[in-house]
């Protein structure tokens, strides 16, 4: 339901009880969210005013009624549009919003093509956010109505919702997963950015290795990294693997199995074809190599994960300067990057953790000292980077 007045009323007290409690406690300085603009769902732009005019007026009268100083008070904007909705209620013009912003990207940005011109390693890593920003968003409603129209007809809205919720119907599974695959594994009308081209720009000729969250394969299959060198931690679309616990089967190339598929396609984006079926046993139980249950066959990243181990025990604990690029890694599979990359950066004394995240741009304390923290799109922190790598090296 739209907020009342009384909501409004209830929300600016929220305000007005802290501060009352600082007041008596002299505190100095006293920080707030954006209260009830979360799972809440207060609209951002209507808090932002009920906050602005109650801590207005609370500290107008507090001035007038008591002798002590008042509290300095921060806002603290967790989204943009909170930024926003604080911004217009303070009468802030967008323009200096926007000067700061770039100030804040640019001062990053600098920061870390400096711990990269200066690193003996980079460990690259990824989650869904770099894909996303060079094109192949998961949680775009735009981009699965335009690729899966008959999908958005069944109710599906986007590519990230068959994760856990795949069609049960055959026809309506393989017929979706043979163009869905097709596309973001082996096409490229997808890409619309150069994201993975300024990635591989920002490493060079720096020793590393790749680590990904990805099944995509985009982080080696345009030529950007040597696919040896690359840990395909979640799976690879680029396989299929029987599920069937007694078989012995390894997994097998998904791509002829795919343009089969999309031989059968029909109108409502099914596809007439028979289902895959394993080479070795026969069994229709099969599904592509990702992450998704005990039945994940581990094998395919067996070499490439003994290739990771050698890379860092290469390095000397105490003295080598590794840099670790963590790019658009959230909290879906918080193990599968975040988590092991803040254990390297503490075993690494010399390390530096530059992680890029829109809204997980945050560390550990005890590793933040080592740390550039980049609350910023994947392109555009990456396209500063580059130009920031520029000025160093010219």
């Amino acid at each position: 339901r739209r907020p009342t007045l009384s909501d409004d009323a209830a929300l600016a007290k929220c305000y007005t009880s802290v501060l009352d409690k600082a007041l008596e406690y002299n505190a100095r300085t006293v920080a707030f969210p954006c209260i009830s603009t979360g799972i809440f769902g207060y609209p951002k732009a209507r808090a932002a005013r009920v906050a602005v005019d109650a801590i207005s007026k609370w500290m107008m009268d507090a001035r007038t009624t008591t002798s002590g100083a008042c509290p300095f008070v921060l806002l603290v904007a967790y989204t943009d549009d909170d930024e926003k909705g604080l911004a217009k209620a303070l009468d802030i013009h967008k323009s200096l919003l926007d000067e700061i912003a770039t100030e804040k990207l640019d001062d990053l940005a600098m920061q870390a093509a400096k711990a990269v011109k200066d690193a003996d390693a980079v460990l690259v890593t990824s989650g869904a956010g770099l894909s996303a920003s060079a094109g192949i968003d998961y949680t775009s409603e735009e981009i699965h109505r335009k690729y899966f129209p008959d999908m958005a007809k069944r109710g599906y809205r986007c590519m990230y919702q068959y994760i856990g919720g795949a069609p049960k119907d055959p026809s309506v599974l393989w017929g979706y997963l043979c163009r869905q695959v097709k596309e973001v594994r082996f096409g490229t009308s997808m890409i619309t950015n150069n994201t993975y081209d300024l990635l591989r720009g920002v490493v060079g000729e720096k020793k590393h290795y790749c680590v990904t969250s990805n099944a995509d394969g985009l982080i080696h299959r345009l030529g950007h990294f040597d696919p040896k060198m690359v840990v395909e931690r979640q799976g690879t679309y680029g396989l299929l693997q029987c599920l069937e616990p007694t078989c012995d089967s390894s997994p097998w190339a998904s791509e002829p199995e795919l343009d089969r598929l999309r031989e059968g396609l029909l109108v409502d984006g099914r596809t007439s074809a028979a289902a895959p079926c394993c080479p070795r046993c026969g069994s229709n139980s099969v599904f592509l190599n990702v992450r998704g249950g005990s039945w994940f066959d581990e094998s395919p990243r067996r070499e490439s994960e003994r290739g990771l181990q050698s890379f860092l025990k290469s390095l000397d604990k105490n003295e080598s300067k590794l840099v670790i690029i963590e790019i658009g890694a959230g909290y879906n599979t918080p193990g599968v990057i975040r988590g092991p990359n803040e254990r390297y950066t503490g075993m690494f004394k010399k390390s530096t953790l530059i992680r890029v995240s829109m809204d997980h741009a945050h560390a550990p304390a005890n590793i933040t000292d080592r740390c550039v923290l980049a609350p910023e799109d994947a392109h555009k922190f990456l396209d500063a980077m580059t130009k920031a790598m520029g000025k160093l090296n010219s």
